[in-house]
């Protein structure tokens, strides 16, 4: 697994003009710039130049790379290049020329002693980057550092590592071209692990990551405690989700407001302008999540944890502590009866019904509030989603609400109908 650690270097720089595709650094702001220190490569270095970006190796000492994997990276980075350009996305500021002129820079090194494959560093901040419409406060440019061999791996593990790498990293250099120090940490890493879905999603480790969302569902949206921190990653699921609703375009506007706001609240407000709520988003994912509905579901090797089984009649409580903000439980619910099933806890908690039909590879969503009388007897399996509503302004805030359902047999007609319709062709029950 490559390491995705960003490196800092903040120096000050007033603004860039738009993207060069010449090799003039004659750009009038970069004047007043102190030009950051950049990697030092252990022989002779060959500048491979392309209309956007430089590749910088060498064929001597430790950072030795051979010419065919140098064109392997420079196709990789081309091509990522170009399906962020297809999708709307603006290009990072200039640098002032530290690699030689103001195109981004790519260093090729050993980075054994780092245990990593490949990272962006942040370097001098540009405050508002030229290449967008916007004015934003916090753009920065920067350049990648990519490891010069992969010999530990196979010769086609080391391509598919080249491009999922690439399309990883370089979106962090677009990221940061739009706001370098965004508190909201999880979307960088959520937002770079989406793009390698876009990119290469042939050569994506995206589903590595789908197990610390999958297996710990009730923490809040953006938390970090889980047992490696790894969860954050997995939450691209959430950009899958909403861009599959919104428009693949709907990642890069949100984008676009974090850069003139801040935090999750600026996340929030994105989502509102786009014409939905996080609760909606959050809810969708879950659903989804559930259903295995994704294009790349076949790699996922697992299914949400089931929090507990409900009893029917009966009460269920919540198994362990309950559910974060904008987070949920997952309680299956034996089908075949008419039931009244009753939610104990705060107004925040909401409870999602999702109904399978297997036989016709469906399901249904309904929104069951804190009561509803439901018919369950068109299902082959039900599954109850607590969801915490709640939202939170950072994940230090984030806590557990413990919640209870109360089930017993339903009269009269059901108070809840089926509000949307998903494809269960994926669908394997979780365990």
């Amino acid at each position: 697994m490559r390491s995705l650690c960003f490196v800092f270097t903040l120096l000050a720089c007033l603004g860039l003009p738009a993207l060069a595709q010449s090799v003039s650094i004659d750009l009038p702001h970069c004047a007043q710039t102190t030009l950051a220190e950049r990697p030092q490569l252990s022989g002779e270095v060959i500048r491979v130049e392309h209309p956007r970006f430089i590749v910088h190796t060498t064929r001597n000492g430790r950072d030795a790379a051979t010419p065919y994997y140098v064109e392997q990276l420079a196709e990789a980075l081309n091509y990522a290049l170009d399906v962020h350009e297809r999708l709307g996305w603006r290009l990072p500021p200039n640098d002032c020329g530290e690699g030689g002129d103001p195109r981004l820079d790519v260093y090729v090194k050993d980075l054994s002693d780092e245990q990593a494959i490949g990272y962006a560093v942040k370097e001098n901040v540009v405050g508002d980057n030229p290449n967008t419409p916007q004015v934003e406060q916090y753009a920065a440019y920067s350049h990648l550092i990519v490891e010069n061999d992969m010999e530990f791996t196979t010769p086609e593990q080391a391509t598919a590592l080249i491009r999922a790498t690439i399309a990883h990293e370089l979106h962090h250099n677009v990221q940061f071209g739009y706001d370098f120090s965004e508190s909201y940490f999880g979307f960088y890493e959520a937002g770079a692990v989406w793009m390698e879905t876009q990119i290469f999603p042939q050569y994506t480790d995206a589903h590595v990551y789908v197990p610390y969302v999958f297996n710990q569902p009730d923490l809040c949206l953006g938390s970090r405690a889980d047992e490696r921190g790894l969860r954050i990653y997995g939450e691209w699921l959430m950009i899958d989700s909403f861009t599959r609703d919104l428009g693949l375009d709907g990642y890069e506007r949100v984008w676009e407001v974090l850069a003139l706001g801040e935090g999750l609240w600026a996340f929030y407000d994105a989502l509102r302008q786009l014409g939905t709520t996080i609760e909606s988003v959050v809810e969708r994912m879950a659903i989804r999540n559930l259903l295995l509905d994704y294009e790349l579901a076949h790699s996922f090797g697992g299914q949400v944890k089931v929090e507990v089984r409900a009893s029917v009649p009966g009460r269920t409580t919540s198994r362990d502590e309950g559910v974060q903000q904008l987070a949920v439980d997952y309680v299956a619910l034996e089908t075949g009866a008419l039931l009244d099933i009753r939610l104990e806890g705060p107004p925040n908690l909401r409870m999602t019904f999702v109904g399978l039909d297997r036989g016709r590879g469906l399901a249904y969503s309904y929104d069951l509030g804190q009561a509803a009388v439901l018919d369950t007897r068109l299902y082959d399996l039900g599954y109850i989603l607590v969801r915490n509503t709640a939202r939170h302004l950072d994940t230090s805030g984030c806590a557990y609400t413990p919640w209870a359902i109360d089930i017993s047999p339903g009269t009269g007609t059901p108070t809840a109908q089926p509000q949307e319709t998903w494809s269960a062709s994926k669908f394997i029950p979780p365990p």
